[in-house]
């Protein structure tokens, strides 16, 4: 995470744990729920388009 956000990218993070406070979804990342596959899917493509 902190070399993405020195190249300035974005990541894709699952909602567990306090990690989600310092990755603003929409914003330096997008989240997704935790064990919920087709969620995943969708905001990788989501980060792709970015």
């Amino acid at each position: 995470m902190a070399e993405a956000f020195a190249c300035a990218l974005a990541v894709l993070m699952s909602r567990l744990g306090d990690i989600v406070k310092i990755v603003e979804d929409g914003v330096t990342g997008l989240h997704f729920e935790a064990r919920l596959s087709m969620l995943l899917k969708r905001r990788y493509c989501q980060l792709m388009a970015l």
